[in-house]
């Protein structure tokens, strides 16, 4: 069982050693921005946060990297796997860290609270939903007709208006957009429910992870191509097309099996 609160000598030493940790508690009544512009939790939100911390953290001062996502959403912060991972890297004082600390934790939600979204560009990129210089000029003309338009949204193919809600149907109500247009449900191998589950937990919210395995739980697993379509279209990892790239973990790597080859036959002799 995970321990939900520190002991009074375990928290002692926290608030000895933590400047963000005797900020907070001696200006909770102030809740607002410092000058950094970060967002300070109000008296509820923190001790909801310290509570948290000291669930996930089993009181041993750090948070392990797959346990992030899932305190996030204990504290009511509904965010994407890159999103996630962006806040991580963000604080963790160096890349790929496999822990962060109670004061990097902290920076990470009030970070959260103060820019629930934060999109990075590339130095020198246009603002989202503005054109670069030269279009719309002579053959660079971007098709205004609907018919015209890309048949994908936010990087997922679609080939006709019904496919999206036959999609939905057939995964259990979830949101065509997280299924895509690669449907195979009947090709290849399927993964246990078991380990379709620990694959899925740390990219999707978890109720649709249970809609989704309750829609193969009678076939005893998911193909392996629709949980990689999923588990990739979340990353992010999607080509020119918005299908699949790169498998992104070990377990969707295996080959599909193949029949045996033919023997050999025996050279006949002169």
């Amino acid at each position: 069982a995970m321990t939900r609160y520190w002991s009074d000598e375990a928290y002692s030493k926290f608030y000895a050693s933590s400047m963000a940790e005797r900020g907070l508690v001696n200006k909770t009544a102030a809740c607002g921005q410092d000058a950094a512009g970060l967002r300070e939790p109000d008296r509820a939100q923190f001790e909801r946060f310290q509570e948290s911390f000291a669930e996930w953290s089993g009181g041993r001062g750090s948070l392990k990297r797959h346990d992030f996502h899932r305190f996030l959403m204990q504290l009511g912060l509904e965010l994407s796997s890159a999103h996630v991972r962006s806040l991580w890297n963000d604080v963790a004082e160096r890349e790929e860290a496999p822990r962060i600390g109670y004061d990097e934790a902290l920076l990470a939600y009030r970070q959260a609270l103060s820019a629930p979204l934060q999109v990075h560009s590339a130095p020198g990129a246009k603002l989202p939903g503005r054109r670069p210089p030269g279009w719309g000029e002579g053959d660079l003309v971007a098709p205004q007709d609907e018919e015209e338009q890309p048949p994908w949204q936010y990087g997922c193919r679609r080939s006709a208006p019904d496919e999206g809600e036959e999609l939905a149907m057939a995964y259990g109500g979830i949101d065509p957009i997280l299924v895509g247009s690669c449907a195979r449900a009947d090709e290849g191998l399927r993964i246990p429910l078991d380990e379709a589950r620990e694959l899925l937990s740390a990219e999707m919210p978890h109720r649709d992870v249970e809609a989704l395995l309750g829609r193969f739980a009678e076939q005893g697993g998911v193909p392996q191509a629709v949980l990689f379509d999923l588990i990739v279209e979340q990353a992010g990892v999607l080509d020119d097309d918005g299908r699949a790239a790169v498998p992104c973990s070990p377990a969707l790597r295996k080959p599909a099996l193949q029949a045996p080859a033919p023997p050999r036959a025996r050279p006949v002799l002169a």
